[in-house]
């Protein structure tokens, strides 16, 4: 199947949330959503202990340097372009590094369907809205959400349950999105490279274990639209 179109919501910002308007709804990203409804304890924890400048600090390297995979990634699977030397002289040298860590997964990757595309969903629980890194096989397995990571240190499986259902989330906005296409995507896999290994860990998730963290996806998004004190709003754009 050639490369799906690219379709494209737009987007404001509303007390900090990032928030797509289409077919008169107000819609919030994933990551808006699980942001909302997420257990910070641990964020509390550790921005505590290095210090709120400090974290701020890290927060805004490691967005950068993920910002930079992914369009490395994207060219490379949409225009079999390697970065240019003028361009690696110009970027961190931890985003080579992890470059290098990461390409031998992309090798893997084939059929590709989806880089960076916005896709919705709306549901019984509310709508939402979200970009998917990657619709692709690795391996020759099944079609599958693919999704990019970066981390200072080896992340095991267990690790990746907000991640887990980040992919849940991109399922069905996929599947909703491109039900005129007719495909479905019901696997999922995370790419996680690390700065202290400089490696990429492949985490394969089955349409079970998809299926199971949908429901808990959907019931973060419920949660949410509670915590607003209503459903999701008509769109006045």
């Amino acid at each position: 199947m050639p490369l799906l179109a690219s379709r494209r919501v737009p987007h404001v910002f509303m007390a900090g949330e990032r928030i797509y308007l289409k077919d008169g709804l107000r819609m919030p990203s994933v990551t808006t959503v699980l942001g909302a409804t997420a257990d910070k304890a641990w964020l509390e924890r550790w921005i505590a202990r290095v210090g709120e400048e400090e974290a701020e600090r890290i927060k805004t390297a490691a967005a950068f340097r993920g910002t930079l995979l992914h369009s490395r990634m994207e060219n490379l699977l949409l225009h079999q372009l390697e970065p240019a030397q003028e361009l690696i002289q110009r970027e961190p040298e931890v985003v080579e590094q992890l470059w290098h860590g990461l390409r031998p997964a992309l090798d893997r990757i084939s059929d590709v369907h989806l880089v960076e595309g916005q896709t919705w969903n709306v549901t019984e629980y509310g709508a939402y809205c979200g970009t998917i890194d990657l619709v692709a096989r690795i391996d020759g397995g099944p079609l599958r959400i693919l999704d990019l990571k970066t981390a200072t240190r080896p992340k095991p499986k267990e690790w990746c349950g907000e991640h887990i259902l980040q992919l849940a989330f991109y399922s069905g906005s996929f599947n909703h999105t491109y039900a005129d296409e007719g495909v479905q995507v019901n696997a999922g896999g995370l790419l996680v490279v690390d700065e202290q290994s400089l490696r990429c860990q492949v985490h394969l998730i089955d349409e079970d274990e998809l299926e199971t963290a949908k429901w808990a996806a959907f019931s973060r998004l419920d949660r949410y639209f509670a915590n607003k004190g209503s459903a999701p709003m008509p769109c006045t754009a």
